[in-house]
């Protein structure tokens, strides 16, 4: 697989920009070291993220909101990569939007697996984040 450049965005004014390494970018919630408890709206906010990844052969936009109804918008080129990605978020009740462009004229294999990394690190983005506010201290 060719390295790729990769970019989460969480949907949260207050999201600061960390580095991960060479060509990769991902965002997420800004540290203050307060202790503070997180307001149900952030937290309704930060379950959401969006990927752009963008190499050599695909070019992908991912949208995940975990706190979603089910609904999905899937455009890769893979009719069954579609499909299984409608179902997923179908079942799994969270919304979905992917955009895919990729070699498909060469064979379906970077698309599928460029979507399958850019799923797997807005899911990851998501989950870090909860994790990290279930640890904080609650004031008051």
């Amino acid at each position: 697989m060719t390295p790729g450049k990769t970019v989460t965005k969480p949907r949260s004014a207050t999201d600061r920009t960390k580095r991960k390494g060479p060509g990769e970018r991902t965002t997420g919630p800004a540290a203050s070291g307060s202790g503070r408890s997180v307001s149900p709206a952030r937290a309704a906010a930060v379950r959401s993220a969006r990927v752009e990844r963008k190499t050599r052969e695909t070019d992908i936009a991912l949208t995940l909101d975990l706190d979603g109804e089910g609904r999905s918008k899937i455009r890769t080129g893979i009719g069954f990569l579609d499909h299984m990605l409608t179902s997923l978020a179908t079942h799994a009740r969270f919304d979905l939007d992917v955009r895919c462009r990729g070699d498909l004229h060469v064979d379906a294999h970077h698309s599928v697996e460029d979507v399958g990394i850019a799923f797997g690190q807005a899911l990851r983005a998501r989950f870090e984040h909860a994790a990290h506010n279930l640890a904080r201290p609650r004031l008051g």
